[in-house]
């Protein structure tokens, strides 16, 4: 049987008799489910070598492990007219094929196929312009790392159930338009998805139902990281990854990612988490929601907005009760439209050593709420926190009442200058600060 397509929203299924069996809208009908698929476009006299590891070493969550010996027994058809070749071990010859002419051609895999990973490999990673199926050929590893040219993945659901890692998965495929629904449904195995889809630089949307079976997820470090075109984040994207420690740079220069979903980081509730550049340089974002860390129990907040340059206000009591955050260095720094900082932001922060550069040149900063630090019990060091926020016109006069064990309070307020500027530092103002070694400005 085969599937004729009348219009974009119907699908016909269509037996060998030529008569129509059914009509379903919703229907998905695959051609060769069980059969991995990918297309190549290849010059004359291209050599193509399928990318068979011998083994793999992954992330598993607190370490690297090295996988066993991985098993191939699979027949593939190159696409060309040549005929289909057998092949039982990583290494076969036969991986290795040579395509005479120009042209596009769907190769087709069936039988035992543990590993397709490109991983950036210069001979073979421009050729890939889609994967058609996933198959059922026991795929435990996959990476499709540098693969620029590709479009398209499959919308199949449940087919990558046996992956161990999709570290890297789609790195770099700057020409990937949208993550499918489905993709990772069922894939409960895997811990690790740092980088995988880094670069991605035409990917505008995500499902919200992306990583729903992701339950062992642990990394998410740079999964999204330079994707320039994204517009938006599905509020309930990690809602099924409790586990997650990692989500340092997860967006990192997602340059034109506007409104922050309010509920993206409720349900991961993992004891220190990392949110170091979770959204770093990402430029258009202007605000943050109210309770955006509500639940979750990072240990660093470090570089968290640095460079949001059009972020104009952060609510009030946004990292209440981080009672495990050592640092908020650089956390809003280059935040250059940024005007005030209100109240409770840091309360019960009382692990925090380090607020170095954290709100430095912040440039329209003009006002600080009264009583910002006074659970910073433990901070050591404020060096060039408020540096070159040229606009700032007053110090609440009991700032830093309560710190008590700062040694350095270097560069704090330097380079503010201009018009409006304060020219005098409150009575008192480190009168508590019996440790500092150096106040210099």
């Amino acid at each position: 049987m085969r599937v004729l397509k009348s219009n974009i929203n119907q699908k016909v299924l269509i037996g060998t008799n030529g008569k129509i069996l059914k009509v379903r809208p919703d229907t998905y009908v695959e051609v060769k489910p069980d059969v991995f698929m990918f297309e190549i476009e290849v010059d004359d006299n291209q050599v193509f070598t399928l990318p068979t590891p011998n083994n793999v070493s992954y992330y598993t969550g607190a370490s690297y492990s090295n996988s066993p010996t991985l098993t191939y027994n699979y027949i593939v058809s190159w696409g060309d007219g040549s005929a289909p070749v057998v092949i039982n071990s990583y290494n076969h010859a036969a991986r290795v094929h040579n395509f005479v002419k120009k042209g596009t051609y769907v190769i087709e895999i069936t039988g035992v196929f543990q590993a397709f990973m490109v991983n950036s490999d210069n001979a073979i990673r421009l050729l890939i312009t889609r994967v058609i199926s996933w198959g059922s050929v026991g795929l435990q590893f996959v990476n499709l790392y540098g693969c620029s040219a590709m479009v398209t993945l499959p919308d199949q659901r449940s087919k990558l159930t046996g992956v161990k890692t999709f570290a890297n998965f789609c790195n770099g495929c700057s020409s990937l338009v949208s993550v499918p629904y489905g993709l990772f449904f069922g894939c409960t195995i895997a811990s690790d998805f740092q980088y995988a889809f880094y670069a991605c630089a035409s990917l505008r949307t995500i499902n919200s139902e992306t990583f729903l079976n992701c339950t062992s997820a642990y990394n998410f470090q740079y999964t999204f990281g330079s994707c320039t075109k994204l517009q938006a984040i599905p509020d309930a994207l990690f809602v099924s990854c409790p586990l997650v420690k990692n989500f340092s740079y997860t967006f990192y220069n997602c340059s034109v990612l506007g409104a922050l979903p309010p509920c993206l980081f409720y349900y991961n509730t993992a004891s220190g988490c990392s949110f170091m550049y979770t959204f770093g340089a990402c430029i258009a974002i202007t605000s943050v929601p109210t309770n955006f860390y509500i639940n979750v129990k990072g240990n660093s907040f470090a570089y968290c907005f640095y460079g949001c340059s059009s972020l104009i206000s952060i609510p009030a009591y946004l990292f209440q009760n981080q009672s495990q955050c050592t640092g908020f260095t650089y956390t809003f720094a280059s935040c250059q439209k940024l005007t005030n900082i209100p109240i409770g932001v840091f309360d019960g922060c009382m692990a925090v050593t380090d607020m170095s550069y954290t709100f430095s040149s912040c440039t329209l900063l003009s006002t600080i709420a009264d009583g910002l630090f006074n659970s910073l019990y433990n901070v050591t060091s404020f060096y060039m926190t408020f540096y070159n926020c040229s606009v700032l016109s007053a110090i609440p006069s009991g700032l830093f009442d309560n710190c008590t064990k700062v040694i350095s309070f270097d560069y704090c307020f330097g380079q503010i200058y201009g018009v409006g500027c304060f020219t005098t530092i409150p009575a008192n103002l480190f009168a508590n600060c019996v440790n500092v070694t150096t106040f210099q400005m």
